[in-house]
């Protein structure tokens, strides 16, 4: 499955994740390239935005991280909620101002007998992560 969909202008590629399988694709329509990129030590990858310093954000269960797909490095940036408390990081977004707005969802969301909770929204300022 394909969600967050983000064209990046410094690759010049369309970049994607899968959320439940944890990765992060890439496909260059220039050369056909079609590149994967796997979290294997997380349970989800929530969402996808550009890094000012280049790479990426990305929302790993319940924390941001820089990712960086040249080298794969990914470096911790912030925990945002506390792990097993029931809640993963979900969709996120710059808005015009380059700051980063990012949901967490309760897990219980995602089976269909669940009952509603409420999710939170985060905001983090885009001279410290995010660019738009």
């Amino acid at each position: 499955m394909g969600e967050t969909p983000l064209w990046c202008p410094r690759t010049e590629k369309i970049w994607w994740i899968d959320i439940e399988r944890r990765r992060l694709q890439s496909f260059d329509e220039s050369t056909g390239q079609h590149d994967i990129h796997r979290f294997d030590n997380s349970t989800f990858l929530g969402s996808l935005a550009l890094h000012r310093r280049g790479g990426f954000v990305v929302a790993l269960d319940n924390s941001l991280h820089r990712f960086e797909p040249a080298n794969t490095s990914l470096e911790h940036i912030v925990d945002v909620e506390p792990a097993g408390n029931g809640t993963r990081l979900n969709d996120g977004r710059c808005d015009r101002r380059g700051r980063l707005w990012i949901v967490s969802v309760r897990r219980s969301h995602l089976a269909p007998s669940a009952a509603p909770l409420e999710d939170g929204v985060h905001l983090f300022l885009a001279d410290t992560y995010a660019s738009q």
